[in-house]
């Protein structure tokens, strides 16, 4: 039986202005691996988004990319 494993991971940042917090650039990216050896791998940002967007969608994009 296979074994599929996959890594995910989102960040971004944040600029405090004024007291407010305004969203800027942030990364998201996952890896597969199968039976413990690399399948794919993924990558890619947004310039206006949070660290919760971006972990939430290298989830989306590694089920996508299955």
């Amino acid at each position: 039986m296979d074994c599929y494993a996959y890594y995910t991971d989102g960040a971004a940042t944040m600029k405090n202005k004024n007291g407010k917090y305004l969203r800027e650039a942030g990364g998201w990216a996952f890896i597969l691996l199968k039976n413990g050896k690399e399948v794919s791998r993924q990558s890619g940002g947004c310039p206006l988004t949070t660290n919760n967007e971006m972990e939430l969608y290298a989830i989306y994009a590694s089920m996508r990319d299955f």
